[in-house]
This record gives structure tokens, C-alpha cells and sequence, in this order.
């Protein structure tokens, strides 16, 4: 079974990117599942996961990440931290400001807020979930696509 399906639709799962059309095209979800996946795998090589190939010209990995399903879900977790950071950056500059008319008043404060909070959760639960990994608890993480 090839990862990028797997590991793409995992992640427009848990960053709720289902309708039609998409807000992140399957080419930018799998280049960012990709990244994810050399960060973790090299944030875990102490602890067993197995030595992976990465083809950057090709965006491919050798051997196929989502044999192993805690490694997977770590990926997407991690992948959807670069997806909120994302959302952030483009958000920047189109929120986070006040403008007052007379009596009308237009604040978009609150989305970058918001952006910010969702960014900090993916990465409280990739943070919580890899230290419960290395803690010897090999399968923290795998109640997120269960």
C-alpha cells in the first residue's frame, strides 16, 4: 500500500479539509506529509522505527511509513502543525486588525488568535505523543485516526 493516500487523506482529515473544493490541493498535502515524515522519522531513529529512504526530486519514502501505524499517525500530527503554521502565515496579513467608522467597527483580531491556538494544540499532542513514544508507549498516537 503506497503512503500517500493513506497519510494525505489522514491529514485532510484531522485538519477538517473535506469540502469541496479543497482549501490544500493532495500535491501540497503530500509535500507537507513528506517534510513531516523526515522530521519524525529522524526525531525517532534512537528509538527503532526503521531507516527510511527519502527522494526529494520524486517525494517519495522507502520503505512505506504506514506499515507501521503509530509512525503514521506521528507524521500527519507533525504535517498538520506545518498546515496550521501555514494557515497563520497567510492569514497574517489579511487579520489582525481594527478598523472604526463612525459607529461601525470591523476586528479581525480574533482569527489569528484563534490560528495561533489551533497550532499550539497540533503541537501540544505531536510533543505529548512523541515523548509517550519514547517513553516506551509504542503505540501513543494511534487513537488519532482510529
Amino acid at each position: 500500500m503506497s503512503w500517500e493516500p493513506v497519510l494525505v487523506d489522514g491529514l485532510r482529515f484531522v485538519i477538517n479539509d473535506l469540502v469541496t473544493p479543497y482549501v490544500w490541493t493532495d500535491n501540497q498535502l503530500k509535500k507537507f506529509v513528506f517534510l513531516s515524515a523526515i522530521q519524525v522519522t529522524d526525531t525517532l531513529s534512537r528509538w527503532g522505527v526503521g531507516t527510511y529512504t527519502f527522494d526529494v526530486v520524486n517525494i517519495t519514502i522507502s520503505p512505506d511509513p504506514t506499515i507501521y501505524a503509530v509512525l503514521g499517525n506521528l507524521i500527519i500530527l507533525k504535517a498538520a502543525m506545518f498546515v496550521a503554521n501555514a494557515e497563520l502565515k497567510k492569514s497574517a496579513g489579511s487579520a489582525g486588525y481594527i478598523i472604526t467608522d463612525d459607529k461601525s467597527t470591523i476586528d479581525t483580531r480574533q482569527v489569528l488568535s484563534t490560528l495561533q491556538g489551533v497550532k499550539d494544540t497540533y503541537n501540544s499532542l505531536y510533543e505529548d505523543a512523541i515523548k509517550e513514544f519514547k517513553e516506551g508507549n509504542k503505540y501513543s498516537g494511534s487513537a488519532v485516526l482510529a
